[in-house]
């Protein structure tokens, strides 16, 4: 019975020790290269994603107006083409 007791108390100094060796190695998220890399490509997609989005909207901004303009030229040129015929 000593010995079974003397071998767990073996096995959880050595479970402790690999504890203490594993989270010693570990270091803040944030000092992590791979981690950073991988939140500025996040932040980098989300930032070309907005930039789209706006130029997308300018651009149907632009189209709408061109368009407009093509109809005012038109009805303005109606009553020119109404008189000669």
């Amino acid at each position: 019975m000593e010995n079974v007791q003397t071998s767990i108390d073996r096995m959880k100094q050595e479970i402790d020790a690999l504890q203490v060796t594993v989270m010693a190695g570990k270091s803040p998220w944030y000092k992590s290269p791979s981690i950073m890399i991988s939140a500025l490509a996040l932040l980098f997609s989300f930032g070309t994603t907005a930039v789209s989005f706006h130029r997308a909207a300018q651009d149907e901004i632009r189209s709408g107006r061109a368009e407009l303009r093509g109809i005012l030229q038109r009805l303005t040129s109606l009553p020119k083409e109404n008189l000669n015929q």
